[in-house]
């Protein structure tokens, strides 16, 4: 999963926006290049205030490409490059309706062992 915080200063609040793959069969969807085998699991909005993780909107579309170098077998890229346009419907919530997640060099490690 990669993270986007947008509006407030970090831990402060704002709007943190999740996109999450998972290894599938299942085609990306239309406009959106993902690598071979992985597939969008998720695209949402949530409160980045702490202990907040339930989502208050669903994105209704994402375009754009989310890539990485080759890796051996089923092993985790350590980095992931995002050019990923993540859209929502109107909403009650205060969420935008277009957020950008665009950066390179993601480090996706876990933190902890």
């Amino acid at each position: 999963m990669v993270t986007k915080q947008a509006g407030a200063a970090a831990g402060a609040g704002g709007t943190c926006f999740d996109l999450t793959l998972w290894s599938s069969t299942q085609t990306a969807p239309a406009g959106l290049t993902v690598p071979q085998g992985w597939s969008v699991m998720t695209t949402t909005a949530r409160p980045c205030a702490s202990g907040a993780s339930a989502a208050i909107a669903t994105a209704t579309s994402v375009t754009g490409s989310v890539s990485w170098d080759p890796t051996f077998g089923f092993n985790l890229p350590p980095v992931v490059n995002l050019d990923v346009m993540l859209m929502f419907a109107a909403n009650d919530a205060g969420v935008p309706a277009t957020a950008a997640m665009n950066a390179q060099l993601v480090d996706i490690r876990p933190s902890c062992p």
